[in-house]
């Protein structure tokens, strides 16, 4: 065989791997009584706290004490990988029995019927999301110039006693992302899927070195979904796109044109007077 077909036939074979096995990711959920309460956790750590008027040492106090001590610990000995990897794979390091028995023994009211309801409705959440998958991975690739993707998505749904949406990514490497996701049942599950693509957004922006500020990095996506251009795109939402500035005008030209076909949406930001974002 001729060195010039030999060349070809190898970037064809990358272009199958890259392009095909790397992109089809795979969702799955781990509704746990521990999963939730990690998450909770590092929601009143990383995000609650910043927001709440009140200090959270004033908190301190009963069965609050031993939530805030478990943060502390896992925040002072950097413990999130851990933590995470014994909810993926239930294998705690033996070094981390102790705090493994702390997080057992705290109690979320009524679990039994909580989780029940939690389980429903991921059942449906996640059929969807594998369903959505490879035509998310298709229009990503084409927005943000992805070149990897997890092989699984883990998805921790959190129960919400008020109709509200929330999520964080907790944890991310090569070959999977976990995401919690914070909903109240009653909600529609195209809500809650849109939700979750978010998240992964983030960590796919990290997996692929995506070189972008935090700030624009927050808003372009916040503008894709939930109830934005990608949700209207996936056929989840209509987008609901609210305060109109520079940047959503740019935006918004860039996937009416479907300007997505030929550039990603950071070039195209490079070549408007939004690039002082970037």
């Amino acid at each position: 065989m001729p060195f010039q077909w030999k060349y070809i036939i190898i970037n064809l074979y990358l272009f199958f791997f890259t392009y095909i096995v790397r992109s089809e990711m795979k969702y799955k959920r781990i509704v746990k009584r521990e999963a939730h309460i990690i998450a909770c956790i590092y929601e009143l750590i990383h995000v609650t706290a910043k927001h709440l008027n009140i200090p959270l040492h004033a908190l301190y106090l009963g069965e609050m004490s031993k939530i805030l001590y478990l943060a502390y610990i896992i925040e002072k000995d950097n413990l999130w990988r851990e933590v995470i990897q014994y909810l993926i794979n239930e294998k705690a390091n033996p070094s981390m029995a102790r705090l493994m028995n702390m997080i057992k023994s705290i109690e979320v009211f009524e679990w039994e019927n909580t989780e029940r309801e939690l389980n429903n409705v991921m059942s449906e959440v996640c059929s969807l999301l594998n369903r959505l998958s490879n035509e998310f991975t298709n229009l990503t690739m084409k927005i943000f110039g992805f070149r990897e993707y997890f092989n699984y998505v883990y998805v921790i749904p959190c129960f919400s006693p008020i109709p509200e949406l929330d999520g964080n990514l907790l944890y991310w490497d090569k070959e999977r992302a976990v995401v919690s996701a914070t909903f109240n049942p009653c909600l529609d599950i195209e809500l809650i899927v849109d939700l979750i693509h978010h998240e992964v957004l983030h960590g796919l922006v990290r997996l692929n070195n995506i070189s972008i500020s935090h700030e624009l990095e927050e808003r372009i996506i916040d503008l894709l979904c939930p109830e934005g251009y990608l949700s209207e795109l996936l056929g989840v939402s209509k987008a609901r796109i609210g305060i109109r500035d520079e940047i959503v005008s740019y935006i918004d030209v860039y996937f009416k044109k479907r300007m997505y076909e030929n550039t990603t949406i950071l070039e195209y930001i490079k070549k408007t007077t939004a690039r002082e974002f970037l």
